[in-house]
């Protein structure tokens, strides 16, 4: 397989896909996770998840197949494993789950 130039123009192609009932410190994270590699550090219950769910949304346009791109969430608990495909789905991408 060869490498694929993965530079996306921010202003152009990627946007916030922000949910209505995100509050203001996840889409502050949101946006700081669309233009540069980001960690967010935050206590359990605070949207982690969601935050993730929304920069999958802005890149969905790079993981529609067919495409060479695709995307992986790591949870640290077998519970999770089951929950966020459930929280993460899109009609337009594939997602499954594995532990």
């Amino acid at each position: 397989m060869e490498p694929v130039d993965m530079e996306v123009e921010i202003d152009q192609q990627v946007s916030a896909d922000s949910l209505p009932f995100a509050r203001s410190y996840q889409l502050e994270a949101l946006e700081k996770a669309i233009k540069q590699n980001t960690i967010t550090y935050l206590e359990t219950g605070s949207g982690k998840t969601l935050i993730a769910v929304m920069l999958l949304r802005s890149y969905a346009y790079l993981l529609r197949k067919p495409s060479p791109f695709y995307a992986v969430f790591l949870v640290p608990q077998v519970v999770l494993v089951k929950q966020v495909p459930e929280i993460i789905y899109l009609p337009h991408l594939f997602v499954s789950h594995h532990h």
